[in-house]
């Protein structure tokens, strides 16, 4: 309550009612707990407040079972609970925001911190249009994390080991290359030199990347942590003008390409 109250809520877990124990002076709790799995219907009632009623699934171990709710199905495996796992879905109204284009209303799975033993696959309704830029996403921090998605009938599907916000977006944005060294036309010391860029992605995240010499391929490596791409100089570079070429995709298919032109000296 946003001020003291002297009378507790009434709480209902179906037709069972629950005792409210209050914890300071505007502040109450109450417990439950179920011996079978099931969907239960929990509602609150006062009159300083308004009606409060959510529904709420329980799995046991060694009990999976799928479940629906305001479109959003989840598939429980029976290894996934530790014990009892208590889950509460809905829509959620106020989830971040984010710079690719949503397809879907957000579902919110809670609570956030739900422990789970094995991962639970969640399906959304497939989007009119959708195609393989779409994906579903999960909230993370101020941001959304891009999930390994399928598509199976009229749903996507995703495994996550985590609850939280789940949205399906369309990732039509490319990626990014930033500090692609040596700057074009810049001359070159030796036959090996420093080839390497910065790239990032604002959707589902890189997924392959090439560097080419006049069309030959480079070995390279990918620090996704420091969002670089480096060329592993392995080999000599043969003497003259050459057109590198890196090449970036994320997961959604999105490229994008830049070229330098070089001059590598003779000798060492």
């Amino acid at each position: 309550f946003p001020t003291p109250e002297i009378h507790a809520p009434q709480c209902f877990m179906g037709a069972a009612a629950l005792p409210f124990y209050r914890t300071d002076a505007n502040r109450f709790s109450a417990r439950w707990y179920s011996e079978k799995s099931g969907s239960f219907t929990m509602t609150v009632k006062h009159p300083r407040l308004t009606a409060w009623e959510k529904r709420v699934e329980v799995f046991r171990q060694g009990e999976g079972r799928a479940i629906t709710a305001e479109g959003l199905q989840i598939q429980v495996p029976a290894e996934t609970p530790y014990g009892r796992l208590f889950l509460i879905l809905r829509l959620e109204s106020d989830a971040p925001a984010s710079p690719l284009t949503p397809l879907s209303p957000a579902w919110r799975i809670d609570p956030f911190d739900a422990p789970l033993a094995k991962d639970i696959t969640i399906s959304l309704p497939l989007p009119e249009g959708a195609d393989r830029q779409a994906a579903i996403y999960r909230a993370n921090g101020g941001g959304w994390t891009w999930l390994k998605t399928t598509r199976q009938g009229n749903f996507l599907s995703a495994a996550t080991s985590t609850t939280g916000i789940f949205r399906v977006y369309k990732d039509d944005r490319s990626p990014r290359i930033q500090q692609f060294i040596p700057e074009n036309q810049t001359p070159i010391e030796n036959r090996r030199p420093m080839i390497r860029a910065m790239v990032e992605d604002t959707g589902s995240g890189i997924a392959d990347w090439e560097v080419t010499c006049d069309g030959q391929w480079l070995l390279t490596a990918y620090d996704p942590e420091a969002n670089q791409i480096t060329w592993m100089r392995d080999e000599d570079l043969p003497p003259g003008q050459h057109e590198v070429r890196l090449t970036v995709t994320d997961r959604a298919g999105n490229q994008v390409e830049q070229r330098r032109t070089i001059l590598v000296p003779a000798g060492k």
